[in-house]
């Protein structure tokens, strides 16, 4: 290697990645545990994603529609967070290691690489290489790296990023030529977008931010001529590079989108006070008082969003430096650019201690195509490369004596020191010998279909599939935060992801066996087998316990009377049972004198009126889908979540009854709906005279339905 700077800057970091995370899948453990300490199994998905690319290209089979998940239906994985480059590019190094080896070398270079990047952009900028190796430290070791090392490979190789800007100083300063720039451009730009859609989209709004800045601060100068020069080559490395991704685009955009936003931009945001306090993925987050303070930035569990905390060190030294040269057009352009990603980075609410408040500048983007999709919270990853650069530029200057630059230096770096606890960057892969063993070979079929609980996301089962080789298919899978559609429409599917009781969940059960030709279920979590034992004990067949899991084979007869139903036919069910057991608690709380306003699913299924797990959360709405709660003027609010077709029926059934019908919430159905209908909320209305008549109707309409059950499975209207 010609650059020996550049490979020993790429060799410390390295260092520091192993020494930071890697002490906790040293070997034995290399293979035995997952080098990532996310409290959630998203580390499952990255390491089946290295495993699919290269099974798929090498059975020439199609490899962005998966069929080995989500079967029989499968999954577009242009819309997942696959990164189809780094499996392609890591077939060699997951054939040596195999998945999960593959999936620890890589998280452990991630920082490395993105560190190696900054090293030679900020080398290029000062000239110098401590302050280069502060602004590596800085960006391959930020917040956001930390974040991410919890398990989201695709979010972490971001090295591109750097090297993107060099290229376009490099350009800017006519050191390299058009000829030159274009095609090392379309090599990075590729590289981004076949590692993370949402990566390669945000780096293009903060590029043509950077563009807007860079144009801004020049004024008419040559540099503004130079600015206005560069935007042509940029345009065609775009155009090349799209060209390279045509098949990816083309399953992009060929199958249709997914329903509205893939997560919600609103959790993750930046919290303002977590600029200030850092998560426990920093050394000084890692105590109880501040884990308490962490805790409450985020809507969702665990650290790994929590990326915004800018140590007092490194934003001193970012605010000396922005101020000393703010009259310059380096320092004017940092600055805009800090300031306009920091704002950014707030989302389309503000957050103050996990409260959301007011709307802030992002709200302008949630409703624009893939923008829509990308968490605010992330773009700090742009915010500390804008913050490493100020760092070297001040380490670099000689105007302040060598012993500050270097306490400021140390302060950085030792304040931004990751949690020395190894045991948070890994943990147990929980790999039962049946999968490890090569045991499932006898046991199942190839490509037999199967079901493992815990299920989907709640599980690993995607890894297990991965380290087998997919050599079996499964109807489930976790493909991101929510469920693809076909499976969504099965409540049993919702049941078995939230660990939540269903009615009649023996016939669900069957019914969605039956139409995903499902042939054995494997429960892997003892919890699993006290929770659904006695729902999977209706198959008609007795488990067989083998080295760590439970495997039940279920005969073709058993589901033979569920082949010809539907989800629709039991969406129905389901909902309707669910509204009227809701509508029966209602009536039945408010007649034992209980308060109105206190009423929740949650309150009344402690109180004995629903049955028991069927609650998920304490709000008059809760994360079951349910609705109920009280409504002004005295009136009592009644809902479920749902496509239209499965609630129409609760509809025309209640409607009479009701004050209001609200379809999909919060607007008023006056008619027949329109827009987006799936899975949405109803709520209905009533006052307490309408309430007891519903009431009535309900506890007629489930003897009706329980006598109806015993006969056989709903027949397809």
């Amino acid at each position: 290697m010609r650059d020996r700077a550049g490979l020993y800057a790429f060799l410390g970091y390295l260092l520091l990645s192993l020494v930071f995370f890697g002490r906790g899948i040293c070997p034995p453990h290399f293979f035995t545990r997952i080098g990532a300490g996310a409290r959630n199994h998203d580390p499952s998905l990255m390491i089946w994603a290295l495993e699919w690319w290269p099974y798929a290209l090498s059975h020439r089979i199609d490899p962005f529609f998966c069929r080995v998940i989500w079967s029989p239906s499968g999954v577009n994985l242009a819309w997942v967070t696959s990164m189809p480059l780094i499996g392609l590019c890591a077939w060699p190094l997951t054939r040596a290691l195999g998945p999960l080896g593959a999936f620890n070398a890589l998280s452990l270079l991630a920082p490395a690489l993105a560190g190696w990047s900054a090293f030679l952009l900020a080398r290029h900028v000062t000239g110098r290489y401590w302050p280069s190796m502060l602004a590596g430290y800085i960006f391959g070791f930020s917040p956001y790296m930390l974040g991410h090392m919890l398990g989201q490979l695709f979010l972490l190789y971001v090295f591109p990023i750097p090297l993107a800007v060099l290229l376009a100083l490099l350009f800017l300063e006519e050191r390299l030529a058009e000829k030159y720039f274009v095609p090392l451009a379309a090599v990075l730009l590729f590289a981004i977008f076949g590692v993370s859609l949402e990566i390669f989209a945000t780096t293009t709004v903060f590029g043509a931010i950077a563009l807007g800045i860079a144009y801004y601060a020049a004024g008419s100068d040559a540099h503004g001529q130079g600015v206005r020069r560069i935007l042509r080559p940029v345009g065609a490395s775009y155009g090349l590079a799209m060209a390279a991704a045509a098949p990816y685009l083309y399953y992009l955009f060929a199958f249709g989108f997914p329903h509205g936003s893939i997560a919600s931009p609103k959790r993750f945001s930046c919290d303002l006070l977590n600029f200030l306090v850092p998560a426990p993925t920093n050394l000084l987050g890692a105590n109880a008082l501040m884990e308490r303070v962490s805790s409450s930035f985020t809507l969702l569990p665990g650290p790994a969003e929590c990326d915004a905390y800018i140590a007092l060190p490194l934003a001193a030294i970012a605010f000396s430096y922005l101020r000393s040269r703010w009259d310059t057009r380096t320092g004017r352009m940092l600055g805009l650019f800090l300031g306009i990603t920091l704002l950014c980075a707030i989302g389309p609410r503000l957050h103050f201690a996990g409260h959301m408040l007011f709307g802030m500048p992002w709200a302008l983007f949630d409703h624009l195509p893939l923008l829509r999709s990308a968490l605010p919270g992330r773009f700090m990853l742009f915010a500390f490369l804008a913050l490493a650069l100020s760092a070297a530029l001040w380490t670099a200057e000689d105007a302040r004596s060598r012993a500050v630059r270097i306490a400021g230096a140390a302060a950085v770096v030792v304040f931004m020191i990751p949690n020395p606890d190894a045991r948070f960057w890994s943990k147990p892969a929980h790999t039962p010998a049946f999968f490890s063993s090569g045991l499932y070979r006898k046991y199942l079929a190839k490509d037999e279909t199967v079901v493992i609980l815990p299920y989907g996301q709640s599980g690993n089962s995607m890894l297990w599939q991965a380290e087998s080789g997919m050599y079996f298919r499964m109807a489930e899978g976790h493909t991101g935060t929510t469920v693809i559609d076909d499976f969504q429409r099965w409540p049993i599917v919702n049941a078995f992801q939230f660990r939540r009781a269903i009615p009649d969940p023996q016939e669900q059960l069957k019914a969605f066996l039956a139409a995903h030709d499902v042939s054995t279920i494997i429960v892997a979590d003892p919890r699993d087998r006290t929770e659904w034992g006695p729902v999977l004990s209706t198959l008609g067949t007795r488990p067989v316990e083998v080295d760590g899991v439970l495997l039940y084979r279920i005969a073709p007869t058993e589901l033979a009377p569920y082949k010809n139903t539907h989800a629709l036919d039991w969406q129905i069910a389901f909902n309707r049972a669910r509204f009227e057991q809701l509508l029966v608690a209602a009536e039945r709380y408010l007649t034992s004198g209980r308060n109105l306003a206190s009423l929740t699913p949650f309150r009344a299924e402690t109180l004995g009126f629903l049955p028991a797990n069927w609650s998920l959360g304490q709000g008059v709405y809760d994360r079951n889908g349910l609705w109920l709660g009280p409504w002004r003027d005295g009136n009592v609010s009644v809902g479920v979540v749902g496509s239209y077709s499965a609630v129409k029926p609760i509809i025309d059934a209640y409607a009479p009854l009701a004050l209001g019908v609200y379809f999909p919430y919060p607007q008023r159905l006056v008619g027949p709906p329109k827009g987006n209908l799936f899975m949405r909320k109803l709520v209905m209305v009533f006052d307490r005279r309408g309430l007891a008549r519903a009431a009535r109707m309900a506890v007629r309409a489930r003897t009706r339905a329980r006598a109806a059950s015993a006969i056989g499975p709903p027949a397809h209207p």
